[in-house]
């Protein structure tokens, strides 16, 4: 059985191969430029709903806050794998991320000895 974070994985893994062309047709229409602010405007509304989620004095239920995280962190992964995909940078997101990762990992094992 999958776990949550590998089904996300693969979710992200078939947005790269069955929304390619989607993500060119995008930049052929409107361009690079039109494509980047658009990713601008959801990561920066991630930002707003991961704010919401942590004050506690919203008119909106915890319910209703995890909700709206949800939709915007998929609205950001789309962008984010838009981005990928426009700029050709697949091995290079790659790379950092393991690098990242293992830098993490590294992190994590030191504070472990303290």
């Amino acid at each position: 059985m999958q776990s949550n974070s590998e089904r996300v994985l693969i979710a992200l893994c078939n947005l790269f191969d069955d929304h390619r062309e989607q993500f060119l047709e995008l930049r052929r229409r409107y361009g690079n430029q039109h494509q980047v602010v658009i990713a601008m405007e959801e990561c920066s509304e991630l930002i707003q709903a991961l704010g919401k989620l942590l004050r506690k004095d919203t008119k909106y239920s915890p319910e209703e806050r995890i909700t709206h995280l949800s939709e915007e962190i998929a609205d950001s992964l789309i962008v984010i794998t838009q981005m990928v995909t426009l700029f050709q940078i697949e091995d290079q997101v790659i790379s950092a991320m393991e690098a990242k990762l293992k830098r993490l990992s590294k992190y994590l094992e030191e504070k472990a000895d303290e």
